[in-house]
């Protein structure tokens, strides 16, 4: 059995919690764990750990935090905030907060959630969870970006705890709603768009709402896929790369997606009119379009949180569900254990990686000139540099070593 192996014998999750080192792991808030702690049958156990019984547990990794405030370089520049379901055998769900540094997520909190409660229920604790992990590690008020997916009590939390943190949706989750939903009969509703988008795009509204048949069948695979790709193309815009505001952008952005819906749609306003419901009003624009955000954001998924998950369910736990006291047996001394010795070695392979590339562009033969490129800012108008993960182009590469080697 997974727990015989790691050591543990048989006793109550919140009696682990407090045999490992504080150093190690710190219990911000408890709720449903510390009855039985002394039980040494599983069954009577599992009976305490009832469904009709919510259980919450909020832990901090002190370590993790102190190692990232030891050194100025490693000051995070975004977080991740994501669940995954039902890790151990009693059910419970695991939230976990990472923070990206150079390119990589380290876990520094963790909430296991479990039994009964609603959606209130859960956005509250939710609530509780990002207070106390600003209170244990202040760093986390100075990010400017959050990342996570389309669970909107996650983005109202992330809202109250961190005013001016910007939150950005995984591009991944975006496009698979956008797909799943253009997969799917339409509907017949009247466009109601209440803003002006000049006179061409408001007299199509307008025929578009006289429109007595509407075709209400789902597009196939290749006109999902074109209109995804524009809205690719959207999200990549921004003041640094063309001379629009941000919200002129999202007009514009509003503007050629009406035009593009009815130059290929004609009779299919149902999907004009869920794109502008759902991404394209001010509220929802502001969670993908890069135009919304003061600075590029670097990441455009939740990959990083995605892979880390991936990492404790394939590795740690070895594809097991194993009891909830084994589970925190083993996932916190396994963290520090993979994550601690080769956090020097994730530097120096990112800063690797960024002169191999720098070289791989410095002799990559262009076709033209390129004009507005900003070496000051580092900043490029080419797709090359839109899409890069590190914000590079042959452009601002070459023209830094004339002008400036």
């Amino acid at each position: 059995m997974l727990y015989e192996k790691a050591g543990c014998p048989f006793r109550s999750a919140y009696q682990v919690l407090c045999d490992l080192p504080d150093s190690q792991c710190k219990v911000l808030f408890q709720e449903g764990f510390d009855d039985g702690c002394q039980l040494g049958n599983y069954k009577e156990m599992k009976c305490l750990l009832n469904p009709s019984t919510r259980r919450v547990l909020i832990l901090s990794l002190p370590l993790m935090i102190e190692r990232l405030e030891s050194r100025t370089e490693w000051k995070p520049t975004s977080f991740f905030l994501d669940a995954t379901y039902k890790i151990c055998k009693e059910g419970l769900h695991l939230y976990g907060l990472l923070v990206d540094v150079n390119l990589s997520g380290y876990p520094v909190g963790y909430m296991f959630i479990g039994g009964a409660g609603d959606a209130g229920d859960t956005k509250r604790l939710g609530f509780k969870f990002l207070t106390l992990m600003k209170q244990a590690y202040p760093d986390l008020a100075s990010i400017k970006t959050a990342h996570v997916d389309k669970d909107m009590s996650e983005i109202a939390n992330i809202k109250s705890v961190f005013p001016h943190t910007d939150v950005k949706l995984c591009w991944w989750h975006v496009n698979k709603a956008v797909r799943l939903a253009l997969a799917t009969r339409g509907d017949s509703k009247s466009l109601d768009i209440r803003e002006d988008l000049g006179p061409e795009a408001n007299e199509i509204v307008l025929e578009w709402n006289k429109l007595d048949q509407v075709d209400e069948n789902p597009l196939s695979e290749r006109d999902r896929k074109l209109v995804r790709s524009e809205m690719d193309a959207h999200m990549m815009r921004h003041p640094y790369f063309e001379s629009m505001t941000a919200e002129n952008i999202r007009r514009d952005c509003v503007t050629h997606m009406l035009k593009f819906v009815y130059s290929r749609f004609p009779q299919k306003r149902w999907i004009f009119g869920y794109l502008y419901r759902n991404w394209y009003t001010l509220r929802f624009w502001t969670l993908w379009a890069h135009s919304a955000y003061e600075a590029v954001p670097i990441h455009r998924t939740t990959m990083i949180i995605e892979s880390h998950w991936k990492w404790l369910k394939y590795y740690a736990l070895a594809k097991k569900k194993p009891r909830l006291d084994a589970l925190f047996y083993i996932i916190i001394p396994q963290v520090y254990n993979s994550i601690l010795p080769r956090m020097s070695a994730y530097v120096s392979k990112t800063h690797k990686t960024l002169e191999g590339e720098r070289k791989k562009l410095a002799i990559k033969r262009l076709a033209g000139h390129q004009a507005n490129v900003d070496i000051k800012n580092w900043i490029c108008p080419c797709r090359y540099y839109t899409y890069h993960r590190h914000m590079m182009c042959a452009h601002l590469v070459q023209k830094f070593l004339n002008d400036v080697c």
